[in-house]
């Protein structure tokens, strides 16, 4: 048996086709030769050779960008067996073919051949060019890419020429190659400029620029001339200083919005209270749904809160039910009609939940529920302000702060959108300055939604309501106050407390609430009943079922109701596969 498996592993390790990660290859020779036309038009021909060290491979490609150009047509491609053939499939599979198609804002061209491993093929890329001769007003130039510098392989050797449609003595021509290695050599002769080096390596460009007398060539300057020189200008001259100023701009708007922001709120804010705590017990009478706007807390909490202080007075009862394909509910039934005694807080949610129905079933579809949140936190502001809590005058400070707030923070993302647009163009610290006038914006709405408009009174009671928080926050399993259960819950849903309490209680004999029937009851038995004798998964289905249909009725009504252009032409990149 061993033996079979030795024999079955050396036999798929010959007879496995090689793995594709391990195909590579090199750019054994790139040999460029660029023929300038009277018209102005260059004949760009390109030989490239490929030395695949394994494989197999199938295809190659060659990416030519338009930069610095007009266009590139007339493209044809062809080896030692001669031409390839033009298809409109960019993935054609077929030998001798080879196709030509946008990829990545550059023409890219696709050729086929058949499969290669360890050996080399010769391919020869001709196109033609127009826009690419530069006109100065003492001479012409043509700077012009020999290898392209995207690719990832190195190319062992590369040569490129650039020759004049007139034999132009080679005193009146100038060259350069400024990418070129210490090894590479320039020589010029009469009409032409040619370029030589070894081991380009990955990621590199090597350029050969020719400029020679105006007349040599007709035409025109190429249309992007004129920007390409103008951008020029503007980096080295221009562009420094913007930099400069953006950066110191976008320091000052940064510091100058927080600092002012700061300055503006110690003349606005808020009483303290010297009030230290702490505090075992609501501290005074205000109802659920005001404690939750004194805090800032959310419409849902008030709303929930406020549901479960009317079930402790009869007004509302809770029925958990279970059916086969709806899976576990809550129902809320309308008790008592007494509405006369209510606060305006209370009828208003009485209204959301059983103006259609004396029953609703709490899924969280309620459109009722939707419009009753700003009216809670609008008559819940009311009451703060009748009971001298909040001071009107004090709390409209807030609003120019926001204010100011919103249109820093929309003028800041206008910005730095559309700075990101022209950063390559005039600077990079245009976004960034967007950034910093949006950061603005954030600290005055920090701010000034920190404003509460609280009074003396209001402050102290802040804080005692806050000491009470922390108390209900601390409270571990098992020590919940005996006998306070349904009677604290509505204060610690509108302070996000609730399940800290429900946890509190575990372990204990605390009665679940008289209005609340869970489905493993039914409502036909009482409620009020120890929570022990196995009652632990009671309080547990409580607090997970029950207080989440609560919350998942007004929260989703509550989600639903907010609100360098020098370089040379051409370049690009090519491989194989």
């Amino acid at each position: 048996m061993p033996m079979f498996v030795l024999l079955f592993t050396v036999l798929a390790l010959v007879f496995s086709p090689p793995n594709q990660a391990e195909r590579a290859f090199v750019w054994q020779q790139i040999d460029t030769a660029v023929e300038v036309r009277a018209d102005g038009t260059l004949g760009v021909s390109e030989r490239l050779t490929l030395r695949y060290t394994s494989g197999p491979f199938t295809f190659a490609f060659r990416d030519l960008p338009e930069r610095r150009l007009d266009g590139i047509t007339n493209i044809t491609l062809s080896d030692a067996e001669g031409a390839y053939r033009q298809v409109e499939d960019e993935e054609s599979s077929e030998p001798r073919t080879f196709s030509v198609f946008q990829e990545d804002g550059a023409q890219r061209v696709r050729w086929v051949y058949p499969p290669t491993t360890d050996a080399s093929r010769s391919f020869t890329l001709g196109y033609d060019v127009a826009g690419a001769v530069r006109r100065f007003a003492d001479g012409d130039e043509v700077w012009w890419s020999i290898v392209f510098p995207d690719r990832e392989e190195l190319v062992e050797q590369a040569t490129g020429v650039i020759r004049l449609p007139q034999a132009v003595a080679a005193s009146e021509i100038t060259a350069s190659a400024p990418d070129a290695a210490p090894d590479g050599s320039v020589s010029i002769q009469d009409g032409e400029a040619s370029l030589r080096a070894s081991n380009i390596a990955p990621d590199q460009e090597l350029t050969l620029r020719v400029r020679f007398p105006k007349g040599i060539v007709g035409g025109a300057a190429p249309a992007w001339q004129a920007d390409s020189e103008w951008q020029e200008n503007y980096d080295a001259t221009t562009r420094p200083t913007v930099n400069i100023l953006l950066s110191l701009l976008s320091v000052l708007l940064v510091a100058g919005g927080g600092v002012g922001a700061g300055l503006w709120r110690r003349g606005a804010r808020d009483p303290k209270s010297a009030f230290s705590g702490p505090v075992y017990s609501p501290p005074d009478t205000l109802r659920p749904a005001e404690t939750a706007q004194l805090l800032g807390e959310t419409g849902t909490q008030a709303f929930t809160a406020t549901m479960l202080d009317l079930a402790n007075r009869g007004f509302v009862q809770f029925h958990e039910e279970r059916e086969r394909w709806k899976g576990t509910y809550v129902r809320a039934e309308r008790v008592r009609s007494d509405e006369d005694t209510l606060d305006p807080i209370e009828r208003r949610v009485m209204q959301a939940l059983f103006e259609k129905e004396p029953t609703v079933v709490l899924n969280g579809t309620n459109s009722d529920i939707v419009g009753a949140l700003p009216d809670l936190g609008r008559l819940a502001d009311e009451r703060l302000v009748a009971l001298g809590l909040l001071d009107p005058a004090r709390r409209s400070r807030r609003r120019p702060a926001i204010a100011l707030g919103v249109i820093l923070l929309v003028c800041g993302a206008l910005v730095a959108l559309f700075g990101a647009a022209f950063a390559a163009r005039i600077s990079f610290w245009l976004p960034v300055a967007g950034i910093a006038l949006a950061l603005g914006g954030v600290a005055w709405l920090t701010i000034g939604g920190s404003i509460r408009g609280l009074t003396e009174a209001g402050a102290e009671a802040l804080a005692r309501w806050r000491f009470f928080k922390d108390h209900l926050e601390g409270l571990a399993v098992g020590q919940g106050p005996e006998g306070h259960f349904d009677r604290l819950l509505p204060y610690a849903v509108a302070l996000g407390g609730e399940k800290r309490l429900t946890r509190s209680y575990q372990n204990t004999n605390e009665p679940l609430p008289i209005w609340y029937y869970p489905a493993v009851i039914g409502t036909s038995s009482s409620p009020g009943t120890p929570s022990v004798a196995g009652s632990n998964l009671m309080l547990q289905d409580f607090s997970q079922n029950f207080l989440s249909s609560l919350s998942n009725a007004s929260s989703s009504a509550s989600s639903t109701s907010s609100s360098s252009s020098s370089g040379a032409s051409g370049g690009g990149g090519g491989g194989a596969g």
